[in-house]
């Protein structure tokens, strides 16, 4: 066991967890963009910044991956720390156009955007679905019959309560339903 010092609270804690961890065990909650515990393995972007104050020097490190040490000094809270903060995800969003692939979508052979498909069939625009399919698919007929799912595999769903399953989507139903 280790002793850290959060936010002027000293915390007693296992070690080996990092500090946002460390601090969730307490009911201390950090600001974490991007960072869900049940993922793994974590997400390649996140930002849960806090400051490690170390003597007369004050550095920012990421929660999420810091280790937290015996007798480390934490703040999650100040002004430096919001405007650091808020300037990390102003840069981040200057360079970042939404243009993320989702896990499934890269896992299919067909590169199918299995996330809007499944949206147009939750919402009953059946034909809006089909084109989804069509757009990336010469051979929507065929491939449906013998697609073995591998998108199924890698849905980030699975860290939360399973896969979407895709084959269980019916043809007038509302939804995909895990199997």
């Amino acid at each position: 066991m280790i002793t850290i010092h959060i936010d002027g609270k000293d915390c007693v804690t296992a070690d080996g967890l990092t500090i946002i961890d460390a601090a969730r065990s307490h009911g201390i909650e950090i600001p974490a963009l991007g960072y869900d515990p049940r993922v793994s393995p974590p997400s390649n972007f996140e930002a849960a910044f806090v400051e490690i104050i170390d003597g007369p020097k004050t550095l920012f490190v990421s929660a999420t991956s810091t280790p937290a040490e015996d007798g480390m000094v934490i703040r999650t809270r100040s002004e430096a720390l919001e405007s650091y903060r808020k300037i990390y995800l102003q840069a981040l969003l200057r360079h970042h156009y939404g243009d993320c692939v989702a896990p499934c979508v890269l896992r299919c052979p067909a590169h199918i955007d299995i996330q809007k498909y499944i949206y147009h069939v939750h919402c009953g625009n059946f034909l809006e679905a089909l084109a989804v399919i069509k757009d990336s698919n010469p051979l929507p007929a065929v491939c449906g019959r013998v697609c073995p799912h591998p998108c199924e595999t890698d849905c980030r769903r699975n860290a939360l309560d399973g896969a979407v399953n895709i084959n269980g989507i019916k043809r007038f139903g509302k939804k995909g339903v895990r199997s």
